[in-house]
C-alpha cells in the first residue's frame, strides 16, 4: 500500500477523477485508487 498526500483538494480531485480509467488501461488495470474515508 502506498499513502499520497495532495498539497492542494485540486490536485486530489483530478487523481480520483482520472483513476476510474486506470482499469482500461491494460498495464495499470491492477492498480486502485480509493480516497481516504477517515473522519
Amino acid at each position: 500500500m502506498i499513502v499520497v498526500e495532495f498539497k492542494n483538494e485540486k490536485a486530489k480531485n483530478t487523481t480520483l477523477r482520472g483513476a476510474k480509467t486506470l482499469r482500461n488501461t491494460p498495464e495499470l488495470n491492477q492498480i486502485y485508487i480509493n480516497p481516504d474515508k477517515t473522519p
